[in-house]
């Protein structure tokens, strides 16, 4: 679950790239690619508040 908040925050608080995001989180692009669409369809927003 952490990994999906810090994808979550690293592509929508910093603006990285989903390369960048892989790199930093150590997993592959498909998943960074895919954790913002399965958020949005559960309707998790991501706010920094």
């Amino acid at each position: 679950m952490s990994k999906f908040r810090e994808i979550l925050r690293l592509k929508f608080d910093v603006g990285l790239s989903f390369r960048a995001i892989a790199a930093s989180c150590k997993c592959g692009k498909s998943t960074v690619d895919d954790i913002p669409k399965r958020a949005q369809n559960v309707n998790i927003s991501w706010s920094a508040t």
